[in-house]
C-alpha cells in the first residue's frame, strides 16, 4: 500500500481518531473519545516548522509525556517541512491523545501523497517518510481532493 506506512486502513484509523466512538460490554457504556486535543493552523513560511515542533513539545510536556517529546517532534518537523514544500498552502498541526495512543495529524492543501523513497547516500532530501515509518506506530494519508489531504501518525504513550 504505497504511502500508507505501517497503517492497514488509513481511514479508519483517521475516523476512529476524530469521531468519539462507543463500545457497549454487557449493560456498561464507555466513551472511546479523546483525552485531549490541540489544534494550530500555520503559514507556509520556513518559521512555521519550528512553530509547529515547539506546539507539539510543549503540548506533549504539558501532558506529562515527556518520553514521547523526541520522537512525536522529529515526526512533526517532516510533516510539516513537507506539507511546506509540496503543498505551499497553510497547514494545521493537531495532536490528539486517546487511552492508547497519541496521534500527530498534519493538513493541507495539496492532493499530493508523500511517499516513502529510498534516498541515496549523499542525498540531501527524500528521507523524511522513512524516518516517519520507523519512528511511528503507524501513519496514513487521507486525501480529499476539494480541501487537500491529512498525514496523520500514532505513537504508543509511555
Amino acid at each position: 500500500m504505497e504511502g500508507y506506512g505501517a497503517a492497514s486502513c488509513p481511514d479508519l484509523a483517521l475516523t476512529f481518531a476524530v469521531a468519539p466512538v462507543r463500545a457497549t460490554a454487557a449493560a456498561m457504556t464507555v466513551n472511546v473519545g479523546p483525552l485531549w486535543s490541540y489544534e494550530i493552523t500555520l503559514p507556509p513560511e520556513p518559521q512555521s516548522v519550528g512553530t509547529a515542533r515547539r506546539f507539539v513539545r510543549e503540548r506533549l510536556n504539558v501532558h506529562h509525556l515527556p518520553l514521547l517529546v523526541d520522537d512525536v517532534t522529529l515526526v512533526a518537523s517532516e510533516l510539516a517541512t513537507n506539507a511546506l514544500s509540496h503543498a505551499g498552502t497553510p497547514f494545521t498541526v493537531t495532536i490528539t491523545a486517546f487511552a492508547d495512543d497519541v496521534v500527530l495529524e498534519v493538513r493541507d492543501g495539496g492532493a499530493s501523497r508523500p511517499n516513502r523513497v529510498d534516498a541515496g547516500v549523499d542525498a540531501s532530501v527524500g528521507r523524511g517518510m522513512a524516518i516517519v515509518d520507523v519512528v511511528c506506530r503507524d501513519w496514513g494519508v487521507v486525501v480529499d481532493g476539494n480541501v487537500g489531504k491529512a498525514v496523520w501518525a500514532s505513537f504508543e504513550p509511555v
